[in-house]
């Protein structure tokens, strides 16, 4: 008995093996060369199982003859290098992929790429051959063509050819079943719904291409929803253009989780009426704001802190880009202004709100150091504070306007009064 069990030990750890599959140590079926774990089938094996297992026709298995013909379609092209464990067993075990397309796609790829660059291709992503040339590769290698140049293409393609299985940019995905019997689509949701026109449309596929990989049902949804909305104010179709081709990021926002909640608490916070509530998204960034972690917290902040519960709904209707301003950057701008003259920050908000969409340390210190040299008031807060509050759209000129400004005042005009009080009659009001 010691010896039988013994022997059957041997003959277990003999066969032993690991790999990179399952990550299992497992014990493979010798009939098949497959693992107990997940039938994963050596690599090595591949031909001889084809060959065997394959063409037992009283297992009732056919011969894999798709396997073979593209696997030699690879090796005709491209030499013997190709038989890599990588692309035998994605091809193998790919059964939707035929020979036709394999030609298709191998075709497309030789047009303009050299050999080498297509085998490294072949070797690192072989799932390239079960894409579809017209709907993926073309329109993938025609947009990053378009957006490179032919040179620079050509450069990247050779240092990395996987660029063309990039997701999302320039085509279309395949369209669910449900969509291909609705006869549904991005380009065509968009057009009938908000009128967009086959130039708006081209332009928008360049600078957003991911929205023509959303799901049309979805886009479908949400254009409705915001349409329906908005119908009171007479101008929806116009208003929706104007927030897809500026910000369509809301096009892949879901009307009950995302849209709807963040409109009803605008509208309700606010008291919009709905060409306020037009005005206000028409930039289309605000539909992108959470309510919880953004829209309130903000809103409570300028309320509270900036004293603008009278103004707030001006405020944020002039300037809706507040809303998107972390609560980290509003009280570092708040505390420099109010630095100067207690109450300044919340002047500046109530009648120049962009002041707070500027860089503290790139804009606004910067112009506040020169107007206090232009207006001599260097150490001397209380009126630097004064004339700010007074003219608080100067900080939203640059730097180099308002040089440009006062060389041109002090050659005509004399005295740094008379230089100061003209430089601030020609700054506009909002």
């Amino acid at each position: 008995m010691v010896g039988y069990h013994g022997l059957l030990i041997f003959l277990l750890l003999a066969v032993q093996r690991s790999h990179e599959t399952c990550g299992f140590t497992c014990y493979p079926r010798i009939a098949t060369k497959t693992c107990c774990q997940c039938s994963y089938l050596s690599p090595s094996s591949v031909e001889d199982h084809d060959a065997s297992s394959l063409t037992n026709e009283t297992a009732g298995k056919r011969v894999n003859e798709r396997f073979r013909e593209v696997m030699a379609l690879i090796k005709s092209r491209y030499g013997g290098e190709c038989d890599c464990r990588r692309t035998k067993m994605y091809i193998y075990r790919a059964k939707k992929l035929s020979i036709e397309s394999a030609t298709g796609v191998l075709d497309f790829l030789d047009s303009f790429l050299p050999n080498e660059v297509v085998l490294q291709l072949l070797i690192e992503s072989p799932r390239i051959l079960n894409k579809s040339v017209d709907s993926y590769l073309r329109p993938t290698a025609e947009f990053l063509l378009n957006l490179w140049g032919e040179e620079l293409f050509n450069q990247a393609m050779q240092r990395n050819p996987q660029l063309l299985l990039t997701s999302g940019i320039g085509y279309n995905k395949a369209e669910p079943e449900s969509s291909k019997q609705q006869n549904l689509s991005v380009d065509r949701v968009l057009m009938e719904t908000v009128d967009l026109s086959n130039t708006q449309l081209i332009k928008l596929r360049n600078q957003s291409p991911f929205v023509f990989s959303l799901a049309p049902n979805k886009v479908n949804e949400g254009v409705d929803y915001l349409c329906e909305i908005l119908k009171p104010s007479g101008n929806q179709k116009l208003v929706l253009r104007k927030m897809i081709m500026t910000n369509p990021n809301f096009l892949n926002l879901h009307v009950h989780t995302n849209l709807k909640p963040r409109v009803e608490y605008l509208t309700s916070t606010l008291q919009l009426s709905p060409k306020e509530l037009s005005k206000l998204l028409q930039t289309g960034s605000v539909l992108a704001l959470s309510v919880d972690q953004n829209l309130k917290p903000t809103l409570e902040y300028l309320k509270e802190d900036l004293l603008l519960a009278e103004n707030l709904k001006k405020c944020v209707l002039s300037h809706p880009a507040l809303l998107g301003l972390s609560l980290s950057n509003l009280q570092r701008k708040t505390n420099a202004l109010n630095s100067i003259t207690k109450g300044l920050a919340s002047k500046v908000a109530r009648r120049c709100p962009s002041v707070f969409s500027l860089s503290l340390d790139e804009n606004i210190y910067p112009k506040i150091e020169f107007l206090a040299r232009v207006w001599g008031c260097e150490d001397d807060d209380t009126v630097l504070g004064t004339w700010l509050q007074e003219y608080p759209n100067v900080l939203t000129l640059s730097v180099e306007g308002m040089l440009y400004w006062y060389k041109y005042i002090s050659g005509t005009v004399g005295g740094i009064y008379q230089r100061t009080q003209l430089l601030s009659f020609l700054i506009p009001y909002r």
